[in-house]
Parts: structure tokens; sequence; C-alpha cells
């Protein structure tokens, strides 16, 4: 190993976990969209593999909201 302390190891894990779970709000917000597979929700889930701290969070400030259940 390269001589990580328990804690940086811990560091690491909530780290991961923390931008795992950004990645999938934001995954599940692009879906909420029910927009079909185009173009524009193609490129929010490229950005958000390729770039999975930046999309995320471009996603989650960004993307456009669902359409709201309370219509009538």
């Amino acid at each position: 190993m390269i001589g990580l302390s328990a804690f940086h190891v811990l560091l690491i894990i909530a780290f991961a976990v923390v931008v795992i779970a950004l990645d999938v709000l934001a995954l599940i917000r692009i879906v909420r969209l029910r927009e079909g597979v185009t173009g524009r929700v193609i490129l929010w889930v490229l950005l958000i593999l390729l770039l999975p701290v930046v999309g995320a969070i471009a996603v989650l400030i960004a993307a456009p909201k669902a359409p709201s259940r309370d219509s009538a």
C-alpha cells in the first residue's frame, strides 16, 4: 500500500459515496424529464458519465425541471 491511514481510506470512501449519490440524483432528474431519448438527454447523461462531479452539479443546477403533476 502507499501508506494511507485508516482515516484517509474512510475519507476516500466517503467522497466516493457522495459522488455516486450525486450522480444517481442527477440521472433520476434527467429520467423524470420524460423527453424520451433526445440529443439533449444523451448529452446530459454523457456529461454525468464523463465528468461525474461537474456533470452532476451542472444537471442539478442547470437542467430543466420535470413537468409538475399539478397542471390542472
